[in-house]
């Protein structure tokens, strides 16, 4: 995985969840109560929700510390 693939796959997992946001799926989070709501829709946010909060910022960290790893092994292998 190189840097730029994980900022794509935290791109794409942020704009996912702003168009659900958008859309207006968060109503459907109300299952979890028991409630009547779609539940492929109200699983579908929760899991985008989880995504964007947990494995997005994990993305971008990782990206970066991939990119300093990558840059100080190129600059320490280019000396004799």
């Amino acid at each position: 995985m190189t840097p730029r693939r994980l900022v794509a796959a935290s791109l794409a997992i942020a704009a996912a969840y702003a168009a659900v946001h958008l859309v207006g799926w968060r109503k459907d989070v109300a299952i979890l109560s028991g409630t009547n709501a779609s539940v492929l829709r109200g699983i579908a946010y929760l899991v985008l929700h989880f995504a964007f909060w947990i494995a997005v910022p994990i993305g971008v960290l990782a990206a970066g510390i991939l990119a300093l790893v990558n840059l100080t092994s190129l600059g320490s292998n280019s000396r004799p």
